[in-house]
């Protein structure tokens, strides 16, 4: 079902990291192609309470025949230095939409994260002003140049945006880290206590 990767658990797809962990906070992560963003995401996906990371694509597209560039990205995190016991599962860039429908079918919402939508939800909700605090739900973060592709943005549920000043966008890792916390901040206003 799960195999080490140092301090990680590697699970062989993401409905059996689902069904296992039962995380209420899932970071999907598409087409990362580079280990120190994928490092500090994890970084912060960890100490801001997501459960579960799952690759999809760019570091992970050949986790099946070459684990270096995960584990690369897990020696950046620092998680064998702390001892985090990070979930995680890859998934090639072809199985996106699999993995959506499987966040899906385990209750999540999913939350594309992204300042262009393409029209999709215009525009998308701001971070500071969008409901966060569901009891389940999978952020999906996109690549570092391009973003999230628009046939993944239409199987999301909802859109929301992380207003910046100026042109250009934010480094992957700092998004995840302000949508984790602000999902944090309203889950503690509200009171709410995730399964």
């Amino acid at each position: 079902m799960a195999r080490a990767l140092g301090p990680a658990r590697l699970f062989r797809s993401a409905e059996a990291l689902l069904e296992r962990e039962a995380p209420n906070t899932v970071v999907l992560l598409h087409g990362l192609r580079f280990a120190p963003n994928a490092g500090a995401s994890l970084r912060a996906a960890h100490l801001l309470g997501a459960q579960a990371v799952i690759f999809i694509g760019g570091v992970a597209e050949k986790a099946d025949q070459d684990l270096a560039p995960l584990q690369e990205a897990l020696r950046i995190s620092m998680a064998a230095r702390h001892g985090w016991r990070l979930h995680l599962c890859a998934h090639p860039k072809a199985e996106a939409q699999k993995v959506l429908d499987a966040c899906r079918a385990f209750g999540c919402s999913n939350v594309c994260v992204e300042t262009d939508t393409a029209g999709l939800s215009s525009p998308p909700a701001a971070l500071d002003s969008a409901d966060l605090a569901r009891e389940k739900a999978a952020f999906l973060f996109g690549a570092e140049d391009t973003g999230v592709p628009l046939e993944l943005m239409k199987a999301c549920d909802d859109f929301v945006s992380i207003p910046t000043l100026g042109k250009g966008s934010l480094n992957v890792s700092h998004a995840v880290a302000l949508v984790l916390y602000e999902r944090g901040r309203q889950i503690r206003q509200k009171n709410i206590q995730p399964a």
